[in-house]
């Protein structure tokens, strides 16, 4: 699925979505004034015109088609205004889409929204968005509480003699997780930290998560982190390692400044009773609710305890590394030990178990402050 710009070469599919639409009734909402115009080259033309600003009494317009790349079909249409005028800022809001009769109760109403309040949050610089839906209209209900809607309260839209109640929701940008895994290493095929990792949804409560794979390196790994982390302006950074031999999932509570490596790294690296970084401090404290990260864990029913030792090998290096280049900010970082998952040696967790664990540790550090002081003040 692809959204994509209104061009000659759909014209035949947008009269078919209008033709649906007309057969069929019901509101065509993300689609402009398609409705009042037979002509497909007119509403295109009329559509290039919004996004310029050209189109007189509307505000700035983005119109988007829904694509399915299977087949080239239009399964929905959706526009973004760029800014509100005084009735979109009370009743019609930022984003209006629709699904086309024929392809509804498949999710595509939820992915498209997602798509497009990508587009608010990259392309317009839109700190929050408003959409809003008719108040009997439980499944958008639905698509817009998927996508992080907060409900602020409900209107009722004057039309002649008649009215319609409409519900406004906002929806905030999400802030930018990294959340990084590591590749095999010691002899195993695969790693559980990175196949958690990469299943995790590309959203979790409030966040955006950026995935990234580290190699088991000293140094390298952690800067390719640090890198990352500064490239996407990440709020919070959320490493994960396997231990193998550990029956739960740990969240680590200390980052020490020591490279001791019982085995070689990928690169043959053998360090040993050397500091992470010369002149650093001994020891630094995550900046992440570990405490509350593992009670989050259990309410899950899966083992969990906050561990005081991240060891020191590749992953305390890299927790290490972290916090020294993020003290003093408002990113917080910290580190979770994953035990195998099955099929690897025991102890071990399904690997559902372990992907479940930590969307729970990314939800419960969506819920507390931005602070680091207040958080080390209420964690314990």
């Amino acid at each position: 699925m692809k959204l994509v710009l209104p061009s000659p070469e759909y014209a035949g599919e947008i009269a078919a979505y209008r033709r649906e639409f007309l057969q069929q009734g019901g509101s065509m909402d993300g689609a402009g004034p398609l409705r009042r115009m037979e002509d497909p080259l007119e509403w295109i033309a009329f559509c290039q015109r919004l996004m310029r600003g050209e189109a007189e009494d509307w505000v700035a317009d983005t119109q988007f088609l829904y694509v399915r790349e299977a087949d080239g079909k239009i399964v929905g249409m959706m526009d973004v205004r760029h800014d509100l005028n005084d009735y979109l800022a009370e009743y019609g809001g930022h984003i209006g889409y629709s699904v086309r009769p024929g392809e509804r109760r498949k999710g595509y109403a939820g992915r498209m929204l997602a798509l497009g309040l990508d587009y608010c949050w990259d392309q317009l610089g839109l700190d929050r968005v408003m959409v809003n839906c008719l108040e009997e209209n439980e499944a958008s209900r639905r698509t817009i509480l998927k996508n992080g809607g907060v409900y602020e309260r409900t209107v009722v839209e004057k039309r002649g003699e008649r009215s319609r109640t409409i519900q406004r929701y906002w929806i905030a940008r999400p802030r930018t997780m990294l959340v990084t895994g590591f590749a095999p290493f010691g002899g195993q095929n695969v790693n559980p930290s990175w196949e958690a990792v990469q299943a995790l949804p590309d959203t979790i409560g409030p966040w955006r998560i950026k995935k990234l794979l580290l190699p088991v390196t000293f140094g390298r790994a952690a800067r390719e982190a640090i890198q990352k982390a500064r490239e996407i302006r990440a709020g919070a950074v959320l490493s994960v390692g396997q231990a193998g031999g550990r029956k739960a999932v740990t969240p680590e509570r200390i980052g020490i400044n020591l490279r001791d490596a019982r085995l070689p790294d990928q690169e043959g690296q053998t360090p040993r009773d050397e500091p992470v970084v010369p002149e650093g401090p001994a020891a630094y404290f995550a900046t992440l609710p570990v405490k509350r990260m593992a009670e989050a864990v259990a309410a899950e029913g899966i083992p969990c305890q906050v561990s005081c030792s991240a060891g020191t090998y590749v992953c305390n290096d890299v927790l290490y590394s972290l916090l020294h280049a993020f003290n003093g900010t408002a990113v917080r970082c910290g580190f979770v030990h994953v035990p195998y998952m099955d099929g690897q040696g025991e102890p071990s967790l399904p690997l559902s178990a372990i992907v479940r664990a930590l969307e729970a540790i990314i939800r419960e550090i969506g819920e507390t402050g931005s602070d680091p002081q207040s958080r080390q003040q209420t964690d314990g």
